[in-house]
């Protein structure tokens, strides 16, 4: 993924993917955050239940996609680092 892009450098890789790994992981605790404020809430008028409807199934989105991109990252680590151990 980020050899396509360009990036020849072993250390500038690897803190892309290290940056990468980190926000999709931040994105799973935010999302348990958004979805348990849009909870707390009380919901008088018709389009505040629907913005909160909105906001938790934006929350559980972002909360599966993150995961994904962490399972991609993990998998993109292990063939880097078997990679760099055959070669040597």
């Amino acid at each position: 993924m980020v050899t396509g892009c360009g990036i020849q450098k072993p250390l500038i890789a690897g803190s892309i993917m290290a940056l990468f790994a980190l926000s999709s992981a931040a994105i799973p605790v935010v999302s348990v955050a958004v979805w348990r404020s849009s909870s707390n809430y009380p919901r008088e008028l018709w389009w505040q239940g629907l913005v909160a409807v909105g906001a938790k199934m934006c929350a559980a989105f972002s909360g599966l996609a993150a995961a994904l991109s962490v399972l991609g990252i993990l998998y993109l680590a292990f063939d880097f680092i078997y990679a760099a151990l055959i070669t040597n």
